[in-house]
C-alpha cells in the first residue's frame, strides 16, 4: 500500500514537472509594424456623447483593494445623482466626465465603467463588491489543478487574479472593446515597471513605443497588473516588440538628453522613453501594483503636461483648447496603520516595521504629488490664457478664465471620527466585511456634501 502511494505521488510529481515547463503564457498585446497617431485607444480617439470640451472633469481612483473599489464606484454614484447645468443644457456631472486615470483596487471600478457604461449600476454590486474574492483566490492558488502552471516561469499568482477578474466582471474584453464604444471617460490603468521603476500607463502611446497594439490586450491583465502587490502576488509580464516598427522619437526626448540640465524632469521621463525603444536591452516589461509609482493616480497628468512643455500645448494635443473650467476629483481610499502595538517599549516585530515601512512613504508621495498639482493650478491657467489670447480666442461668455477645482475625496477628510476610523481600518484585500459598502456609500456621499472645492463648484455649474 506505501509503495502504491508512493508511486502515485511520484507519478503525480513527475505530471507537475512536465507541465510547469510547457504552460502556455497569458495573452499579451500583439505586435504591430506601423504606428497609427489616429489610431488605437488613445484620448483624441474618443469622443464625449452630450459632453463638451469647455468643461474638462477628471477623476482619479486610488489603490486600496476591495474598499479603494467600492469608494470608487459610490463617488460614481453621487456623480449620477448630480445634476449640473453648462453652456445652457441640463446635465449629469457625471456625464461630463472626460478621464479616469486609476490604480490598483479603483483599477477595477474604472476598467468596468469605461468598458460597460451605465450597466455599473445595475450588476456591479453583485458581480464584484459583494463578492469575496480574496477566498475565491486562495482556494484557487491551492487548487492542485493549477499547481503546475504556478511551477511554470510562464505563470503567476497574478495570472491567477485576471483570470479571476475575467470571470467577475470582464469576460474577456479588451481594450479594443472600450475603443469601439469610442465614448468618454478615458481610462488609464497605471502598473509600475520592476525595471525603470516608473509609472506604466495603459494607454496606446505606451504601447507605441514598444510596437504593440494595446487594442489586442485583455482589461483583465491591466487591471492584474495595477494591482500586482509585491511578493504576495507575482508581475505581470508583456514583451517588447520595439524592434518591430520604426518609430520616430519625439523631438524633445533627444533634446532632454542632450541637456539634461535644462529639466530634471525632462531628463527623467526622456530616460525611461528611451528604455522601451531598446527591446535587446529591455524585450520584456514586468510590471507590478501602480501604487509604487503613484498611489492615487494624479502623475498622469502632471507628466503629460511636463512631456508636452506646457498644459497649452497639452490642451492643443488632445482637442480641448476652449476648455473653461478644469476639475479633477481625487478619490483616495486611504488606510490607517495599525500601531496598536507600537505603544508600548517592546521592540516592534517585522510584521509592524514591514507595515510602517509601506505606508509612510505610499502616505507622503500622495500627499506631496496633491500638493505638486494644487500648485501647478495658476502656472497651467496663465499658460493657456496667454497663449489663449495671444491667438485671438476669448475667455467664454462670462469674460472669465480658465478656473481650476481640486475636489479631495479622502477618507482621512471624514467628518465623522467612528466612520473615519472603521473605514480607513477596512484592510486592503480583495473582500469587504459585512455593511462596509453602505458605509462607504455614506462616507461618499458625506465628503463631497462637505467638499468646499465641490459646493463652489456646484455653484458654478447652476443657470
Amino acid at each position: 500500500m506505501h509503495r502504491l502511494l508512493g508511486t502515485g505521488a511520484g507519478v503525480l510529481l513527475l505530471g507537475v514537472a512536465l507541465l510547469s515547463g510547457c504552460a502556455t503564457a497569458p495573452p499579451g498585446a500583439a505586435p504591430i509594424d506601423a504606428i497609427d497617431p489616429a489610431g488605437g485607444y488613445r484620448f483624441v480617439t474618443t469622443r464625449g456623447v452630450d459632453n463638451s470640451n469647455s468643461l474638462m472633469v477628471v477623476a482619479t481612483f486610488s489603490g486600496g483593494g476591495m474598499r479603494a473599489a467600492a469608494l470608487a464606484y459610490a463617488v460614481l454614484e453621487e456623480l449620477a445623482h448630480t445634476r449640473i447645468t453648462w453652456e445652457g443644457r441640463r446635465t449629469r456631472l457625471l456625464d461630463e466626465l472626460d478621464a479616469i486615470s486609476a490604480v490598483s483596487g479603483g483599477s477595477t471600478t474604472a476598467a468596468y465603467y469605461a468598458l460597460r457604461g451605465e450597466r455599473i449600476f445595475v450588476d456591479f454590486e453583485g458581480r464584484f463588491l459583494e463578492r469575496d474574492l480574496q477566498g475565491e483566490l486562495v482556494r484557487s492558488i491551492l487548487n492542485p489543478l493549477n499547481w503546475s502552471r504556478l511551477a511554470s516561469p510562464n505563470f503567476g499568482r497574478s495570472d491567477l487574479v485576471a483570470e479571476m477578474l475575467d470571470e467577475a466582471l470582464f469576460e474577456g474584453a479588451t481594450f479594443a472593446d472600450i475603443a469601439r464604444r469610442g465614448r468618454r471617460p478615458f481610462l488609464t490603468i497605471n502598473a509600475t515597471d520592476m525595471i525603470t521603476g516608473h509609472r506604466f500607463a495603459f494607454i496606446q502611446e505606451q504601447f507605441d513605443l514598444m510596437c504593440a497594439d494595446i487594442g489586442t490586450l485583455p482589461v483583465s491583465r491591466a487591471v492584474a497588473a495595477s494591482a500586482a502587490v509585491p511578493v504576495l502576488l507575482s508581475p505581470i509580464t508583456l514583451r517588447n516588440h520595439a524592434e518591430r516598427c520604426a518609430m520616430p522619437e519625439d523631438p524633445w526626448v533627444g533634446l532632454a538628453m542632450r541637456e539634461r540640465r535644462v529639466s530634471s524632469r525632462l531628463f527623467y521621463h526622456a530616460s525611461k522613453q528611451r528604455a522601451y525603444r531598446n527591446a535587446r536591452t529591455h524585450p520584456y516589461v514586468h510590471l507590478l501594483d501602480g501604487g509604487l509609482s503613484d498611489n492615487l493616480g494624479l502623475r498622469s497628468t502632471l507628466d503629460a503636461v511636463i512631456m508636452e512643455d506646457g498644459a497649452w500645448n497639452f490642451s492643443r494635443r488632445i482637442g480641448i483648447a476652449d476648455i473653461r473650467k478644469v476639475v479633477f476629483i481625487v478619490v483616495n481610499a486611504s488606510s490607517a496603520s495599525d500601531t496598536r502595538d507600537l505603544r508600548d517599549g517592546a521592540v516592534p516585530g517585522p510584521l509592524s516595521v514591514l507595515s510602517v515601512a509601506k505606508d509612510i512613504p505610499l502616505d507622503r508621495y500622495s500627499f506631496e504629488t496633491k500638493e505638486l498639482l494644487r500648485a501647478s493650478f495658476a502656472r497651467w491657467r496663465e499658460d493657456l490664457e496667454r497663449n489663449r489670447s495671444a491667438e485671438g480666442g476669448a475667455a467664454g461668455e462670462d469674460g472669465a478664465g480658465v478656473e481650476f477645482y481640486f475636489v479631495d475625496v479622502d477618507f482621512e477628510a471624514l467628518l465623522d471620527p467612528a466612520l473615519r476610523d472603521e473605514l480607513r481600518g477596512i484592510p486592503t484585500r480583495w473582500s469587504l466585511p459585512a455593511g462596509a459598502l453602505h458605509r462607504i456609500r455614506v462616507a461618499a456621499r458625506s465628503l463631497l456634501e462637505e467638499s468646499d472645492e465641490f459646493q463652489r463648484l456646484l455653484r458654478s455649474l447652476q443657470p
